[in-house]
């Protein structure tokens, strides 16, 4: 219900989502934690911006989640694609990311987001990412 609200708050009958450069972070935030709480029955106790589109989600249970938003032109085939991969990754125990729900994807104003588990780890040294695209 909250996230309905906003969306009429800010474009009036709720459309328009091709307009959401336009709103502020704080307000996208608000939206995706509606979004989150309402899609899978979640608490959100704190969101951390990583990036662009890509927030470590505080659950009041506990868990961390990671949530990216894609942009408008990924199509909603290719986020599904992402998590059957992960799922694969999982079923051969490779050390990655999981999806945090069954139905990971979701639609978030016009935008498709993925649901993972948060990993804990140290922050790639971009420097040598750098090094490696320059080798590959």
């Amino acid at each position: 219900m909250r996230e309905t609200i906003l969306l009429v708050e800010i474009f009036g009958d709720g459309k328009g989502f091709d307009q959401m450069s336009a709103v502020p972070d704080s307000t996208k935030e608000e939206l995706l934690r509606a979004h989150l709480e309402k899609r899978y029955g979640v608490h959100v106790e704190g969101m951390d911006r990583l990036d662009r589109g890509v927030y470590r989600v505080s659950l009041r249970d506990g868990r961390r989640w990671v949530v990216r938003v894609f942009p408008e032109k990924r199509p909603m085939e290719q986020i599904e694609g992402d998590a059957v991969a992960l799922r694969y990754l999982e079923r051969q125990d490779f050390p990655a990311e999981r999806c945090a729900a069954a139905d990971p994807v979701s639609a978030l104003y016009g935008r498709g987001s993925l649901v993972t588990t948060y990993v804990e780890g140290a922050v790639a040294d971009s420097a040598m990412t750098r090094c490696a695209h320059s080798v590959s």
